[in-house]
């Protein structure tokens, strides 16, 4: 066997290794974040109306946050996986799946906590550390079970969030046409009534006008030539 064979055959297996971490990160990446925004968007729904006369205070969301929360999470989780991802390939002895893990169990737990309005923020990241310490634990033992279990419900994830997107903007985009043709309707009413009311108001005066001349006539005796 030629020996550039023997030097390359390790390059093509760490090259693959690494394809596979990779994209092994940003299937978590994704599955943490649909996960992590759906609940969000759900929550703030939720305690917003449960919590109203304070939420007040605070700001208001509307149904578009179901879609809008997990893209930011999506968005921000995935720069994260990057990071991580540039790191294990300094560092490859590290465990770059538990320590992403770890970072985004942290993230949604103390995002989850904060939704409540009910706790405070140093109380938050404490019960969300001691979750990510548990949850990465639990992960040692269960890593391959786990990425099973991410490979499948991410398209389940995935579902549901479409089927918001295109339920809320859809229902959105209908809801104006509903509206602009409703706006086309009294708009037309309201250019047709001037014009009946100036027809009728011409009806009425030529027949007041015709019978000023029938009295004038009867007036005067009959047709004055």
């Amino acid at each position: 066997m030629p020996v550039d064979t023997v030097a390359a055959a390790p390059r093509t297996e760490m090259s693959s290794a690494t394809s596979r971490r990779s994209s092994m990160l940003f299937l978590t990446a994704c599955w943490f974040a649909l996960l992590a925004g759906l609940v969000e968007g759900a929550g703030l729904l939720l305690f917003q109306r449960i919590n109203w006369a304070q939420w007040a205070r605070v700001l208001h969301v509307s149904k578009e946050i179901l879609w809008i929360s997990p893209v930011v999470d999506f968005i921000f989780f995935s720069l994260i996986a990057c990071g991580v991802a540039l790191v294990a390939r300094v560092l490859p002895r590290i465990p770059a799946l538990r320590v992403l893990v770890f970072i985004l169990t942290l993230l949604t737990a103390y995002d989850w906590l904060l939704v409540t309005g009910r706790l405070y923020k140093r109380a938050c990241l404490l019960l969300a550390l001691g979750v990510a310490v548990a949850f990465v634990r639990w992960l040692r033992k269960h890593e391959a079970s786990a990425v099973r279990f991410w490979k499948r419900s991410t398209v389940v994830l995935l579902g549901i969030f479409l089927i918001l997107v295109i339920s809320i903007e859809g229902g959105k985009r209908l809801h104006l046409v509903a509206l602009g043709e409703l706006l086309r309707r009294r708009l037309g009413n309201r250019r047709q009534r001037p014009f009946h009311a100036l027809e009728r108001h011409r009806r009425r005066s030529s027949i007041v006008a015709d019978r000023n001349h029938v009295a004038g006539n009867h007036l005067f005796g009959g047709d004055q030539t």
